[in-house]
């Protein structure tokens, strides 16, 4: 066998071992879980038409993402949703064991406790959610509170004394826990005495009240206002009050303790609440009888959500119309118009939820949204303001969201036109000399399923060394520029495959012996594909071995050497650092050039180890370093080889591209 045929056999390997790992990729690559982002949205738009395929997708995203806060809150609302309480509490269980500062998770479980009568876990959670700033959370907190039934140990006897002009009354109710012996009693009350009026809230779990006699009772009061509204247990007590009056109320409570020997020992408690209290109590009812209704208008809202959709619709709506700030509203008309794939007014619904709330997460819901609507640098910024919070996983989710939006930040021209620079300046330790390519496109993309564009280009290269002395050039590379006008497609929209033309004009600028200025006219095929970990976020510094890869052929024809020229390049590592959005990568590179006038300089083969340094993976910089062994191929060469066959050559490559 021929040191000819060997390489062509080297070249044939090397190609067949691309394609292969390409494959092999691309099988995974599709039989994976889908991204994060995917399954989000597929979730939030299959909730209400399929829950079952909803509940698959956030299964799908926890099998790969385990704690993703997303997904585990929203499976804990699935469940409620289904009436699955008891799933539902395991769910935000879970999710606030993994998540104990999270209030809305917090507020969820406490209502569960409250469903399954666990008051004692209810209330903890309860007030831990109330302290947030979120006022709309703090208020769902605390009429949560409110639905707490009474739970001490003892029977409490409690004392309501009313002075107003001419008038006095007193009430007087026992309330006790659940299971103690005085609840046994079940009676329901709703009476009226005077100007007092008794409102019974829980029936089942009622304890019977004593209402003691009426004192002083005089002529009956003109003119009445409500005024106050005291809640003992599972009772409400409206106190009616003349307009005219200052009110006075004083309240005594009583603790009778039943001992072992059935004796009771009670302790005394009096407060005295003012006129301002008892206005500052009206305030708070009115409020509470507001979210009363509210909440009444979605209760009716969910019981047609389902069934009945355009009727939901519209009320909605009328909710929206009523309270235009309420959170849950909004969300929920953005959910539905989501759904509906009307992704403006989605964006626009959790723009105005995101406007009030400053809400992180609702950040991330416009982004994912502007992603859809291909405004990928808004969606950059939502984003960006979606790293605003103390949760370290939404933290990382919102990184992760801007490194997968790799230099939209910079985006500067509007779809569909685009403005790419190629700038990969490299040094050769062999020649000791710099080249710097570069390369600039401004184009409009016409096909987006075939990545069809055309472009004007403007190419440059030139080295340090090349020059013209004596009347003899010295020339390493092309040193020239061109101009020219180009088109390139994607063929296969599956596969990474470009096929491109350019025509245009090239001018030398080092001399060369001969007309500056020629035709240039090139076209081909470029085909690139990595592989590996992606392109991540780590707030600790990690040290790693998982495996990166890339793979990039080319055949080109040039007019200007009459020549089709081939290049295959194989690099394989692992990457062994990464840190916020910076990385290193070690790897082993193989890389052959080969073409059809034979010329020496165009048919190498080089391999060697290699390290590459990523600044910030939302920015295409890598700087390369790599230690080459070369060997000229041996061809018949117009231009007779001054090089020996073997040779060692440090390369540094700075690899920038940049699109505006």
């Amino acid at each position: 066998m021929t040191k000819h045929s060997k390489y062509i056999i080297t070249i044939v390997i090397l190609v067949i071992l691309g394609i292969f790992i390409d494959f092999v990729f691309y099988v995974k690559n599709n039989f994976n879980i889908r991204g994060q982002t995917s399954l989000i949205n597929q979730y939030f738009k299959l909730r209400d038409t399929d829950p079952a395929d909803a509940k698959h997708a956030l299964e799908r995203l926890l099998q790969n993402d385990p704690t993703n806060l997303i997904a585990m809150r929203e499976l804990g609302y699935w469940y409620i949703r289904q009436g699955d309480i008891n799933s539902a509490l395991k769910q935000f269980t879970l999710a606030h064991r993994v998540y104990p500062d999270d209030q809305r998770i917090a507020l969820e479980l406490g209502k569960l406790y409250i469903l399954t009568k666990q008051y004692t876990q209810a209330t903890s959670l309860l007030n831990e959610a109330a302290k947030t700033v979120d006022l709309h959370l703090k208020q769902q907190a605390q009429i949560a509170l409110s639905q707490i039934p009474a739970t001490a140990s003892s029977a409490t006897e409690k004392h309501f004394t009313v002075n107003a002009p001419g008038n006095l009354k007193i009430l007087t109710i026992y309330t006790a826990a659940v299971g103690h012996p005085a609840s046994q009693s079940k009676n329901l009350v709703s009476n009226t005495l005077g100007e007092i009026t008794l409102v019974a809230k829980e029936p089942s779990v009622i304890i019977k009240p004593t209402l003691c006699q009426a004192q002083s009772t005089t002529n009956k009061l003109p003119t009445k206002q409500y005024f106050a509204t005291k809640t003992l247990g599972n009772l409400q007590i409206l106190t009616i009050m003349p307009p005219i009056s200052t009110p006075k109320i004083e309240y005594i409570e009583k603790t009778p303790s039943i001992t072992a020997s059935n004796q009771t020992i009670t302790s005394e408690k009096t407060i005295s609440i003012t006129n301002s209290s008892v206005v500052e109590t009206k305030n708070k009812n009115i409020a509470l009888i507001k979210s009363n209704e509210r909440d009444e208008l979605f209760n009716q809202y969910y019981a047609l959500k389902k069934d009945h959709p355009q009727q939901a619709w519209k009320l909605l709506q009328k909710i929206l119309k009523k309270y235009p700030n309420d959170i849950d509203a909004l969300k929920e008309a953005g959910y539905t118009t989501l759904n509906a794939k009307d992704n403006i007014s989605a964006y626009g619904y959790f723009k105005r939820a995101y406007e009030i709330t400053r809400d992180p997460q609702l950040a991330m819901q416009l982004g994912y949204i502007l992603v859809d609507l291909n405004r990928k640098r808004l969606a950059y910024y939502y984003f960006d303001l979606a790293t605003n919070t103390k949760n370290t996983k939404d933290l990382i989710d919102a990184e992760m969201a801007k490194t997968n939006l790799t230099q939209a930040q910079m985006k500067l021209l509007p779809e569909p036109y685009y403005l790419d620079i190629f700038y990969d300046p490299f040094y050769y330790s062999r020649f000791k000399m710099v080249v710097e390519p570069l390369v600039i496109k401004v184009g409009k993309l016409i096909n987006e399923k075939y990545q069809f564009k055309i472009y004007v280009s403007y190419q440059r290269t030139v080295d340090d060394r090349s020059s013209f002395i004596q009347q003899l050039p010295q020339i390493f590379e092309d040193n020239d520029s061109i101009t020219a006008l180009g088109a390139q497609i994607n063929p296969i929209p599956t596969a990474p495959l470009t096929a491109f033309v350019e025509a245009g004009k090239a001018v030398d600028i080092v001399y060369q012996n001969r007309s500056r200025w020629r035709s240039d006219l090139r076209g081909g095929l470029a085909y690139y594909k990595d592989w590996g970990e992606k392109p991540t976020y780590t707030i600790e510094p990690v040290f790693s071995d998982k495996v990166v890869g890339d793979f990039y052929s080319d055949m080109i024809y040039f007019s200007r050497y009459r020549d089709i020229i081939g290049s295959v390049r194989l690099r394989q590592g692992i990457r062994v650092f990464k840190y916020e959005t910076s990385s290193i990568d070690l790897y082993l590179k193989g890389f052959v050039v080969w073409d059809t006038a034979h010329q020496y300089y165009n048919n190498i083969v080089e391999w060697g180890p290699g390290i590459a340094l990523t600044p910030s993976n939302r920015y295409n910089v890598v700087l390369h370093l790599e230690a080459l062994q070369g060997h000229y191929i041996p061809v018949t060469s117009p231009s007779p080889n001054p090089y020996t066959s073997n040779y060692h050559n440090n390369l540094l490559l700075l690899d920038c591209y940049f699109r505006l």
